[in-house]
């Protein structure tokens, strides 16, 4: 008879720690599934929104290298070398605003600088994620962006 007990008991404890194993196992799992989800879901677009605060560095950036050659004699020309950011499908030039514009499926934004010079009205189709060696040339009218020289890379 007490052999009997001895062994009931030791078949509670065996079941009492698989029971403990399987709670530890589903509470693990109630924690990591919905922050991997999360981070799965969110990853796109937290990339995107990193691309616009790229884009946002690259226009100001645009508009020092324009007010560099502004500040030079006519004919003045300069070329930089600037990575453009992922999802930027355009950059326009138009009086004294540069307009960067990225999109995402249906994500879509504008990223607008204004700044001291005056800019030749110019729309330049860009391929996000690469660089590109835009020319700075200053004219009677403004300054003219251009870009003819891209660099696959990014």
């Amino acid at each position: 008879m007490a052999w009997r007990i001895l062994n009931m008991i030791s078949k509670n404890k065996k079941g009492q720690v698989s029971t403990e194993y399987l709670a530890i196992v589903m509470f693990f799992l109630l924690v990591t599934v919905p922050i991997f989800t999360y981070f799965y879901i969110s990853g796109p677009e937290k990339e995107y929104y990193a691309s616009v605060t790229q884009a946002e560095r690259v226009a100001n950036e645009i508009i020092d290298n324009s007010r560099l050659v502004s500040s030079q004699l006519y004919d003045t020309r300069i070329s930089r070398t600037t990575v453009i950011p992922k999802y930027v499908t355009n950059i326009t030039f138009t009086e004294n605003r540069v307009v960067i514009t990225l999109q995402q499926n249906e994500l879509k934004s504008q990223v607008i600088r204004q700044g001291a010079v005056r800019y030749n009205n110019t729309n330049i189709d860009i391929y996000g994620g690469t660089s590109y060696t835009f020319m700075y040339e200053n004219t009677k009218d403004g300054v003219h962006v251009s870009a003819p020289i891209f660099t696959t890379g990014g």
